[in-house]
């Protein structure tokens, strides 16, 4: 398997060709829910659904996911710049998802 590349959302938004088809780990802020299924560079553009600032991630939802709307999260899978999630509004898709938990700090 590739290496994982620990990135931000912002530079794998910007440079999509770079990373497509690779396995990446990046933070954000979740939004976890009915055709809610994304992480956001930021809190204020998921709750003004700046979609282009977030990437939709390929999960089946959880109780224990839905609990993490609005918290900073971990996520490790491949990315799919092709693949631009819920009515294509998002800035690509991030599939075979490994990881997923609340980003904390110590």
């Amino acid at each position: 398997m590739d290496e994982i590349q620990f990135i931000s959302l912002i530079q794998l938004i910007q440079h999509p060709d770079k990373y497509h088809d690779k396995m990446v780990r990046v933070i954000g802020v979740a939004k976890l829910g009915f055709e809610a299924k994304a992480i956001y560079v930021s809190t204020e553009d998921k709750d003004k659904a700046v979609t282009k600032n977030a990437l939709w991630l390929d999960i089946e939802i959880t109780d224990d996911y839905k609990k993490l709307t609005g918290k900073h999260v971990l996520v490790e899978g491949i990315f799919n710049k092709d693949s631009l999630g819920h009515l294509k509004l998002y800035s690509g898709t991030i599939t075979k998802v490994k990881r997923l938990e609340e980003w904390k700090v110590k």
